[in-house]
């Protein structure tokens, strides 16, 4: 399975940031916001409402991810059919959405339950590795 790039940014960890993507078939879009203490990324179904958040997942807390790195590359891709979305922080997955299943894995394990959705799942490679 092929992988397309939607949206990547060079960015400081600390600096707010945001990054925004469709899907190439524009049923859904992801959001990546970094607002310079903590990241989240943001699943839209663009079928439903353009504006109404599906699902969040935890990408990171900047003073940590600034413990290892003072920048990243923030790569939000997607899979051939446009159904996942993953965000990669310098080239490896931090979060996977799927929106046919309703759920995301991060590798935090945190997400934004309350949307309906399932949530976030501790994250799994094997999700990773049926992505790519």
């Amino acid at each position: 399975m092929s992988i397309t790039i939607g949206a990547e940014r060079n960015l400081t960890i600390g600096e707010p940031i945001e990054i925004l993507s469709d899907s190439p078939n524009g049923k859904f879009g992801v959001f990546f916001q970094d607002d310079g203490r903590v990241a989240w990324c943001y699943a839209f179904d663009l079928q439903i409402a353009q504006d109404e958040v599906q699902n969040g997942l935890h990408i990171y807390n900047t003073p940590d991810m600034a413990r290892h790195t003072q920048t990243a590359k923030i790569q939000l891709v997607w899979s051939q059919t446009g159904a996942k979305a993953a965000v990669l922080v310098n080239q490896e997955p931090y979060a996977i959405f799927d929106f046919h299943e309703r759920r995301g894995s991060c590798r935090s394990g945190l997400g934004l339950a309350e949307l309906g959705s399932e949530g976030c799942q501790d994250w799994d490679e094997a999700a990773w590795q049926g992505f790519k």
